[in-house]
C-alpha cells in the first residue's frame, strides 16, 4: 500500500532497496518493520550541515512493532558504529529482527519479557528516553529466548537461557559468539 513513489522519497538518498552483492538494503529492512524506507535506524530525524542548507536524515519515528538489532553495532573504532535508537531496541513486542554478519534471523522471548520491551500502556515522553538506561535485571537473572537462523540448517528455533553477567564486554570480541556480540547491543 505504500508504493514506489512513496518508498523512493522515504529514503534520504535514491538507492535500490536490494544492493548489488544481493543483500538487503537498510531501506527494505525499515521498510518490513516500520512500514517506512528510511535510510537510519537511528530516533527520529537528524540535521546534518547548516539549518537551511543542510541535510535532514530520517530515521525511525516512532516505537515499532518489532525490533531491530546489528552486529554492526559493535564492530569498528567508536564514533564510526552504527547506532540503533530505542524505538527499535525496545519495540512493543519482545520480538526481534537480527543482523547479525552477513545475514538476518529472529530472535524472540518466551513469554512477556519486561527486560526487552518498554510496558505498551506507559509511552515515553520523548524520544531521549527510548535512549536513556532502563531498568536491568539483577546480575544472575535469566531470560528464555528462541532464536532461529534459517542459514543454520535447522528447521526449528534454538532455545537460549541468558542470564545477566556484572556487566557486558566493552567492545566487541571474539571470546563471544556473533549472536552474543548483537545482545550485548541490547
Amino acid at each position: 500500500t505504500r508504493g514506489l513513489a512513496m518508498v523512493q522519497r522515504d529514503a534520504d538518498f535514491p538507492a535500490p532497496l536490494i544492493l548489488p552483492n544481493g543483500y538487503c538494503a537498510q531501506e527494505l529492512v525499515n521498510l518490513l518493520i516500520v512500514g517506512r524506507a528510511h535510510s537510519n535506524v537511528f530516533n527520529g530525524e537528524k540535521l546534518i550541515g547548516e539549518e537551511g542548507e543542510g541535510t535532514r536524515l530520517r530515521g525511525i519515528p516512532r516505537r515499532t512493532p518489532v525490533g531491530f538489532l546489528t552486529l554492526f553495532e559493535r564492530q569498528g573504532e567508536p564514533g564510526s558504529l552504527v547506532v540503533v535508537g530505542g524505538n527499535l531496541k525496545r519495540p512493543l513486542s519482545p520480538v526481534f529482527v537480527v543482523q547479525s554478519e552477513s545475514h538476518y534471523s529472529c530472535l524472540w522471548a518466551t513469554a512477556e519479557c519486561r527486560a526487552l520491551t518498554f510496558d505498551a500502556k506507559v509511552e515515553p515522553q520523548n524520544d531521549d528516553e527510548l535512549d536513556e538506561p532502563e531498568p536491568e535485571c539483577a546480575p544472575g537473572a535469566s531470560v528464555e529466548l528462541c532464536y532461529f537462523d534459517q542459514m543454520a540448517e535447522r528447521n526449528d528455533a534454538v532455545r537460549l537461557t541468558l542470564r545477566r553477567r556484572a556487566a557486558p564486554p566493552a567492545g566487541p570480541s571474539t571470546d563471544y559468539a556473533p549472536l552474543e556480540n548483537v545482545i550485548f547491543t541490547r
